[in-house]
């Protein structure tokens, strides 16, 4: 009976994964909460190069509002799996 319990765990987290095409838990997050992948990696592109330090005066540039939340919904989630 247990092992029944255990194979319908299976499904059940396979079934909430499908389609997600990704093994990186953190995307297969994103894409839970509305992001489109491609959309994600241009927005991380953009953030390194503005939280890259401008060797000149030393200052980053600020992010905008959807770098922000991004940034946000991938703090939430790395802060919870510590």
């Amino acid at each position: 009976m247990q092992e029944l319990f255990a194979v319908k765990g299976v499904l059940v987290l396979n079934s909430q994964d499908a389609g997600a095409g990704s093994d990186d838990p953190l995307e297969i997050h994103l894409l839970r909460r509305g992001w489109n992948l491609r959309r994600v990696r241009a927005l991380q592109d953009s953030i390194s190069e503005k939280m890259t330090i401008d060797m000149f005066d030393g200052t980053t540039e600020a992010l905008d509002a959807a770098e922000v939340e991004l940034q946000g919904d991938i703090d939430q989630y790395l802060g919870g799996i510590s």
